[in-house]
């Protein structure tokens, strides 16, 4: 924890008066405790949304079932780095974290049960490598470490492709504001998209990471791409 209790609220205070949304990366149950409370100090709990700057928390992991009720309550916007598991999941369980712990690494259904609008991310430049954007899917689907699918992290915390699709598409467009006019397909909105070389809907979910991007457009207009994922 970078921060005291006090020094946090203190800058959370600050930018939510300014009318500025805030970001707040926070690992572990201490420092997510940390960032609820400093938020719920400044959030207005009897509006029907006390968060219309869509505040957020990045990352998330560790944290608890009840500490996603509670950002719930407070409307909060959350982004998960579960990609984690893709990475270290067996180093965290036998060396770092453990079993428990482990498994509950961004236990993204509960985020949909509590029927918040979460998304999935990976953090640059510290990711190690290019972005893996439907590896990162594979892993909120199938919570599988990379090349072993036969140890699943948290089986219960698994998400359906489609909510997978919605936390990389317009619900990662609502968090930072810009679901107007992106994150979906829809007359008045920016024609952003990518041609796949697979449905992500159909394909065996542990071969999600091996659909390849075949062109991009932007604004409707193709950018002649062609690059894997």
């Amino acid at each position: 924890m970078n921060y005291s209790d006090n020094k946090l609220k203190e800058m959370v205070s600050f930018f939510h008066q300014l009318g500025t949304q805030i970001a707040v990366h926070a690992h572990g149950e201490r420092a997510i405790d940390q960032v609820i409370e400093a938020y719920d100090k400044v959030l207005d709990k009897s509006c029907k949304d006390p968060n219309p700057l869509r505040h957020r928390i990045e990352h998330l992991g560790l944290c608890t079932v009840e500490q996603i009720e509670q950002a719930t309550k407070l409307n909060l916007a959350l982004s998960f780095f579960v990609a984690h598991l893709y990475f270290y999941g067996k180093t965290y369980t036998e060396h770092i974290f453990g079993p428990e712990r482990t498994n509950r690494w961004t236990p993204l259904s509960a985020a949909t049960k509590a029927g918040l609008r979460w998304s999935i991310h990976q953090d640059h430049a510290t990711f190690p490598g290019t972005p893996l954007p439907f590896a990162n899917i594979k892993t909120a689907v199938t919570r599988t470490q990379r090349d072993d699918k036969g140890k699943v992290y948290g089986p219960e915390y698994c998400v359906t492709i489609h909510e997978a699709m919605k936390a990389v598409t317009i619900d990662a467009a609502w968090q930072i504001h810009k679901d107007d006019w992106l994150g979906s397909l829809k007359e008045g909105k920016k024609a952003d998209l990518v041609i796949v070389s697979d449905n992500p809907y159909t394909v065996d979910p542990f071969k999600l990471e091996d659909i390849e991007i075949l062109d991009t457009y932007m604004n409707g207009r193709r950018t002649k791409c062609n690059l894997t994922t």
